[in-house]
């Protein structure tokens, strides 16, 4: 996929200086903005961390994303911004660390200088919510049990909000029986989206999540298939599913990222077998 043709990666010892993309590694990098951040609301929430002046965003209307993101790329080539794409190919690979193009392209370009995490950071709480109206009603919730949310991230599915509480037991109890979908992030651990996962439940049919926050549990994402089979009462299993066919079991109190979920990744739900 990214190429080391003439035009490539740019050789330079300064870390702040900015990365000149071969073409095809440009389409590329075009057409997963495009995937990834495919409305106004997460594209500006990416323009705005890379501190893409607001007055030249150019009107969303009835432009596809990708020729949105199109007009954005013409205008870092511009030189709109100072660095624009090693500030943009950084926080999108930041939050989508898991993409196997991102991944490859920041490897390529040397972007090794992702957004540091704090560790006395105070937590995130990952809301799922795929529309404006959700988003202000999970924003009206946060603020009303006291959590001064303050978005991190914005994606097509949910925000990350960082809330003002260090501990992750205190969240979860205030935030039992909001109206919301919600994972909670511990201060200093990572927040960042799985953007597809294939699962296939019991019978073999197959499923695919979207957007799965890497800090949620193994057992919570196995929960949400097995509400497709609301007849079993067993105990789940979840397998990953290498590429050769092998499968190892996870364990189901871990994180996403713990277990190391890439995007792509194969697994399979099942119910534990009663001994004979």
């Amino acid at each position: 996929m990214a190429s080391n043709e003439p035009g490539g990666p740019e050789q330079s010892s300064d870390r702040q200086s900015d990365i000149r993309l071969a073409p095809g590694d440009r389409g590329i990098l075009l057409r997963k903005l495009a995937v990834l951040f495919p409305d106004e609301r997460s594209a500006r929430g990416i323009l705005v961390r890379i501190q893409f002046p607001h007055s030249s965003i150019p009107a969303y209307g009835r432009s596809t994303s990708l020729v949105w993101w199109n007009e954005i790329l013409r205008e870092i080539d511009s030189g709109i911004i100072e660095a624009g794409y090693r500030r943009l190919l950084t926080v999108s690979s930041s939050f989508y660390p898991g993409d196997p193009d991102l991944r490859e392209l920041a490897q390529l370009y040397d972007i090794v200088d992702r957004e540091p995490v704090n560790p006395s950071e105070a937590c995130h709480v990952i809301v799922r919510a795929d529309s404006e109206d959700g988003r202000e009603v999970a924003l009206g919730e946060l603020r009303g049990l006291g959590l001064d949310p303050r978005e991190n991230w914005s994606a097509a599915t949910g925000v990350s909000y960082r809330v003002n509480r260090r501990d992750p037991a205190e969240v979860r109890r205030l935030l039992n029986g909001a109206r919301l979908s919600w994972v909670v992030v511990p201060p200093g651990q990572p927040d960042y989206l799985l953007h597809t996962l294939y699962m296939r439940g019991p019978d073999g049919r197959q499923f695919r999540v979207t957007d799965a926050p890497a800090a949620q549990m193994v057992a919570s994402l196995a929960a949400d298939v097995m509400e497709q089979y609301p007849e079993s009462e067993r105990g789940v299993v979840v397998d990953q599913v290498a590429t050769d066919g092998s499968s190892v079991r996870l364990d189901p109190d871990a994180t996403l990222h713990e277990v190391g979920l890439e995007d792509g990744d194969q697994l399979n739900v099942g119910t534990e077998a009663r001994a004979g």
